[in-house]
């Protein structure tokens, strides 16, 4: 079962277009690998048969590393609302970006974007097609990449203060970085956010501190709402690793500050610890934070509350209780149609809950995604879950001991039901296959991509690490609305040719009248001989698999364009006596005629004769004591004539 946009889907944009690619590779800790990725591809093992709903296409290569030492596993991927995929990705501890173009399916060269040691990126894609990456530089900050929608090159980079960061692009392209900054004021980590205007050399305004000063604000997630706002959810850490409250902070489009800061959840009672908060902002206006609590007498939840559009918060939801492990890797989206979905790792076991548009309550029971892996010892680590148009969002992650014996799997949503678990990557029977860092993304068309590193351990140099990506096929053009003649049809008004379809990489038109081609822009001016006759156009959407057009029906007749018309009333020059010659001055016309006619008037009645057909006009005797005018008629073909009469002159 493919994913299939319906029209009711349409403007459904991808759940992260907007919003920071989340992957935890521990809690709070980053992990620096030695080596990481993976070689050329094979076909996927038996075991691993095509789930209902998803046909992934064979393994690629995004980036092939020189040797195994000073390679890391960490990379990201996020897919922009035009349809692009981005990858960000570090060779030894350098950062790289790559991008596949919208309905391609290949991926662009890999460029580095950094100075210096930099490892964990952070990426985001705004809606204009602004991309940053955030990156941490040890010790010192982070250091942020931003190439500005329209621009083919990175800006230089830019370094700020702060640990733990997340970044996020809102549909403008406004830039929006938050990071964990120690205050000595304080004595702890308060969270400061950084605010970048949308185009190109801007300039990050910040930082503002804007977390409260009661303990160690940690690990932000950060998102963009549907107005465009950043929002941002964290756990507020007081002692011994101890969280006392998940906190959100809602920002403003315009300025660098957080006007509205509510709490979410508490430890109260035997509730002793409530941390690592998700939060997932709804198309409605709505706010989902899916976060974890933990009980003095071992019993461990992941719970949710909703924040309705007008603000206020709906009571506390449980998704699922347990009393082994603590609940790990919590993660919520929103897809395209409002679905909302949380993913957590429960005792090695990847689970998940939904939650249908505007409903009150959680959908069914607790979904177990995956755990034991294909070989002995694996276990399910390390999830990251991406939501799309419609009712779609994929969730992925690694089974692995010990970073050992590792596979990809992966399960896609759709309608409110899983499919089942597809392992990605290859060799699953050989335990010296080491995988890491899986990523997953799902653009407007419906299109998933997952990325992973992966090398071979005993092989050393001679089995060079590979970053790999595997996605479902482009998907074909469909038409979301038909091709209709927007505008009002005659002669030399414009005509747009509106059509929207999904997946298409590119868009032509074709206007004709009868069998005849007469326009190949989006926009089609009728000429006069378009005048009476009917005109068609036609929009082809096309990407890598083909191309689909639509035709409109009916076509448009084209009447008589608007007559010209006079930006003023025309004056009578010269001497207004007998045998002198008086002319009509010119006047401005709009549109500007083909050729013009006179005719002048003696009290209102024509003037027979050439002598009142032309331009200028030679005063009789017959005009003393009476009045003259000229009309003046534009003619354009094509279009109704327009006329104009001049002020009266008296003649002596």
């Amino acid at each position: 079962m493919r994913c299939v946009l319906l029209p009711a889907q349409a403007t459904a944009t991808a759940g992260r277009a907007t919003a920071v690619a989340r992957r935890y590779v521990g809690t709070g800790v980053v992990v620096m690998l030695a080596a990481t990725l993976l070689a050329v591809g094979l076909p996927p093992s038996p075991a691993s048969a095509a789930p209902d709903a998803g046909d992934f296409a064979p393994r690629q290569t995004v980036h092939t590393y020189p040797r195994v030492i000073s390679a890391t596993h960490q990379a990201e991927v996020v897919a922009g609302a035009d349809g692009s995929t981005v990858v960000a990705f570090l060779v030894g501890y350098s950062g790289y970006v790559s991008v596949r173009a919208p309905g391609a399916t290949t991926w662009g060269r890999a460029v580095q974007v950094t100075e210096g040691t930099v490892y964990d990126p952070a990426l985001a894609v705004g809606d204009d097609g602004t991309v940053a990456v955030g990156w941490s530089r040890p010790g010192t900050g982070v250091q942020l990449t931003v190439r500005p929608a329209g621009a083919t090159r990175w800006e230089a980079p830019v370094n700020l203060s702060g640990t733990q960061h997340q970044v996020a692009v809102a549909p403008a392209g406004v830039v929006t970085v938050v990071a964990s900054g120690y205050r000595f004021q304080t004595s702890d980590y308060q969270l400061q956010s950084w605010r970048r205007p949308a185009g190109r050399n801007k300039t990050f305004a910040g930082p503002t501190v804007f977390s409260p000063g009661i303990g160690n604000a940690r690990l932000p997630d950060l998102r963009v709402d549907r107005a465009g706002r950043p929002v941002v959810a964290w756990a507020n850490e007081t002692d011994a690793g101890r969280h006392d409250q998940v906190r959100v902070a809602i920002g403003s489009t315009r300025r660098n500050t957080w006007p509205t800061q509510e709490v979410v959840a508490s430890a109260a009672g035997s509730w002793t610890d409530v941390r690592s908060p998700s939060v997932a902002p709804g198309s409605d206006g709505s706010l989902t934070v899916a976060y974890a609590r933990d009980q003095s007498g071992g019993t461990h939840r992941v719970d949710a509350r909703v924040r309705s559009a007008s603000g206020s918060w709906g009571s506390n939801a449980e998704l699922r209780s347990t009393s082994t492990l603590r609940p790990t890797y919590v993660q919520a989206v929103t897809t395209g149609d409002g679905t909302t979905v949380v993913v957590w790792s429960d005792d090695g076991a990847m689970k998940a809950r939904h939650r249908n548009p505007g409903a009150a309550g959680w959908a069914g029971s607790t979904v177990t995604l995956g755990s034991a892996g294909t070989l002995p010892g694996q276990i399910a680590r390390a999830i990251d879950l991406a939501g799309g148009p419609g009712a779609t969002a994929v969730a992925t992650w690694g089974n692995h001991a010990n970073q050992q014996n590792g596979e990809v799997r992966v399960r896609q949503f759709e309608a409110g039901a899983w499919s089942s678990s597809y392992v990605l990557s290859e060799t699953v029977a050989d335990a010296d296959w080491h995988t890491w860092g899986m990523a997953a993304a799902i653009d407007p068309a419906g299109r998933q991509t997952v990325i992973w590193g992966r090398q071979r351990i005993p092989d050393g140099n001679a089995g060079k690490p590979t970053l790999s990506v595997r996605s479902t096929d482009v998907p074909p053009v469909t038409v979301r609305g038909a091709a209709r003649i927007a505008g009002r049809p005659r002669v030399g008004a414009p005509l747009t040719c509106d059509a929207d379809f999904t997946g298409a990489r590119s868009v032509t038109y074709q206007w004709r009248r009868g069998g005849a081609t007469v326009g190949r822009a989006r926009v089609y001016r009728p000429a006069a001989p378009d005048r009476g006759r009917t005109l068609v156009c036609t929009a082809t959407g096309r990407n890598a698999h083909g191309g689909t057009s639509t035709t409109s029906t009916p076509g448009a007749r084209v009447a008589l364009g608007a007559a010209p018309n006079a930006t003023r009333t025309p004056a009578i020059t010269g001497r207004k006596t007998v045998g002198r010659k008086v002319a009509v001055a010119s006047v401005r016309w709009r549109p500007a005629p083909s050729r013009l006619a006179y005719q002048w008037l003696r009290n209102g009645r024509k003037v027979t004769g050439k002598a009142g057909t032309r331009r200028t006009y030679l005063v009789s005797r017959a005009d003393r004591g009476r009045t003259l005018q000229v009309r003046v008629t534009a003619i354009l073909p094509g279009h109704a004539k327009g006329s104009v009469v001049s002020r009266k002159v008296r003649i002596r």
